[in-house]
């Protein structure tokens, strides 16, 4: 899958969130300037990082124009998890992704995976797009994060 968009976005200093809703939905969404840039829905992340990059190179839509009427009003989550990332996302945690220095930054925020544990960590990883970032922060240790 191509990101060109958010891949763009995020080299002109936007910042991409990920999260899962109430509802279970993975939630994609591209902010720059204090503003909504790009938005993407759906029961997976993959299909949600698709739907923003699409979203981005319309410039940005608004939701009720989009959900229900091009794409489908999704009302839940899935339970069946597509990647390590929509796992990530599934339990609970989410991701935020930025480029720093030139190079695509991926930050995992969450809840230690270890058993027994309840401390708040961060997985990093650094590349050149998105997903090699990505797979970079899915190995990456987990760093506990100060409360």
């Amino acid at each position: 899958m191509k990101l060109s968009h958010i891949e763009k976005a995020l080299k002109k200093g936007s910042k991409m969130h990920g999260f899962r809703s109430g509802g279970g939905l993975r939630v994609i969404r591209i902010e720059g300037n204090g503003k909504l840039k790009g938005y993407g829905e759906h029961p997976n992340v993959e299909d949600a990082l698709s739907h923003a990059n699409e979203d981005l190179s319309f410039g940005g839509r608004i939701y009720n124009a989009v959900y229900g009427v091009i794409k489908p009003h999704y009302l839940t989550g899935s339970s069946h998890t597509t990647s390590s990332l929509d796992e990530w996302l599934y339990v609970g945690n989410s991701f935020d992704a930025f480029v720093k220095g030139g190079e695509v930054v991926v930050e995992l925020r969450g809840y230690s995976r270890l058993e027994g544990s309840f401390d708040q960590v961060v997985k990093t990883g650094t590349g050149t797009d998105f997903f090699q970032a990505l797979e970079k922060a899915v190995v990456s240790p987990e760093v506990k994060v100060a409360c």
